[in-house]
């Protein structure tokens, strides 16, 4: 808890630049480059049952002013910003762009129910050259399951390009709900 990862930069790696893994609260991740990425940017993960688990709740992380690109070299699948099962999270003004699959994705549940992501807000992100005509089922900004209080507002999105189809500015997957979504 109570940590900072500020101005630094993370390039030529591997895999994912940097993991806030569960049970982390109040870190802030700020004004970093990540590129030339195997993996994604940042992944905020989470335990799937935070009834169960109450200290492996991750919660309270700031990713601001970032620049997240050039991600997914190794692993297509990889995304700018992940927020698993993590609530009251506030991810804004990053700037990603260059990966084959999403730019942010929150939310890690494939069906309606409870969810460990919550209350959490994504605004005024800059989020382009997503997907590269690679990958398909995704988006600039990719949301599943219920998400109680999340809200998504002032992003700019573009040129979003899925190989075959299923690909969005923002996309609402299996049982995204109970957020809002607004300005984009």
């Amino acid at each position: 808890a109570h940590c900072a990862f500020r101005q630094c930069t993370v390039e030529h790696c591997g895999a994912t630049g940097l993991i806030i893994a569960d049970g982390c609260r109040q870190i802030e991740v700020s004004r970093n480059e990540l590129n030339d990425l195997g993996g994604g940017g940042v992944v905020v993960s989470g335990t799937a049952e935070p009834e169960a688990a109450p200290g492996l709740r991750t919660s309270h992380v700031v990713l601001r002013d970032n620049h997240i690109h050039h991600g997914g070299n190794v692993f297509t699948s990889a995304v700018g910003i992940t927020i698993g099962h993590a609530f009251g999270n506030l991810i804004e003004h990053n700037h990603i762009h260059d990966f084959y699959y999403s730019g942010i994705s929150c939310g890690w549940l494939w069906r309606r129910g409870k969810t460990g992501a919550h209350h959490n807000l994504i605004r005024a992100n800059d989020i382009s050259r997503i997907g590269q005509r690679r990958l398909s089922d995704m988006g600039g900004i990719y949301m599943l399951g219920e998400q109680e209080g999340t809200v998504v507002e002032d992003n700019e999105i573009r040129e979003v390009l899925t190989a075959r189809a299923m690909g969005e500015g923002i996309y609402l997957d299996a049982g995204a709900s109970l957020m809002t979504i607004c300005g984009n």
